[in-house]
């Protein structure tokens, strides 16, 4: 279920990232960027801003900020789930993910409970993020252009 949870992720950031890439390469108001984000955290930063300050965004901007909105709610039970350590908790059908959450020098264990029809449950929801991201990018390819990636080297 951790793959599942790790691969439908993955999907839905990678349309968040070609919908930044094309924005990127396409919109001079964009372009005031040191780099093209890739922290998730800057990417939705780009993203709100993109849809704020860039014209032929502005129709998308409500259903963006929506979008924006899912994954920021999704993304911290993403990482206890796919950056947590998993292991069996005596409750039948129970798991927990122990994580380290780190201030200056300090570390606390963090232990976030699952079971697997909350697991399942939470797939679903991003497997759901991942098709609305995928076709909220074909709306922002249609309303800035399309640049498809290039291998750098």
């Amino acid at each position: 279920m951790v793959g599942f949870t790790t691969i439908a992720w993955a999907w839905a950031e990678h349309a968040l990232e070609h919908m930044i890439w094309n924005i990127d390469g396409s919109v001079t108001e964009m372009r005031g960027h040191k780099q093209i984000p890739v922290s998730l955290g800057n990417k939705l930063d780009y993203m709100k801003k993109a849809l704020a300050d860039v014209p032929s965004l502005k129709a998308l901007e409500p259903d963006g900020r929506t979008l924006v909105e899912r994954f920021v709610s999704m993304k911290e039970r993403r990482g206890d789930i796919v950056h947590g350590a998993m292991f069996r908790a005596a409750e039948a059908g129970a798991f927990q993910s122990l994580t380290f959450d780190t201030k200056g020098r300090a570390q606390t264990l963090v232990k976030a409970p699952v079971t697997i029809p909350e697991m399942v449950l939470f797939n679903k929801e991003v497997l759901s993020l991942a098709n609305d991201a995928t076709a909220f990018l074909w709306r922002v390819t249609d309303a800035v252009g399309e640049r498809w990636p290039v291998t750098r080297g």
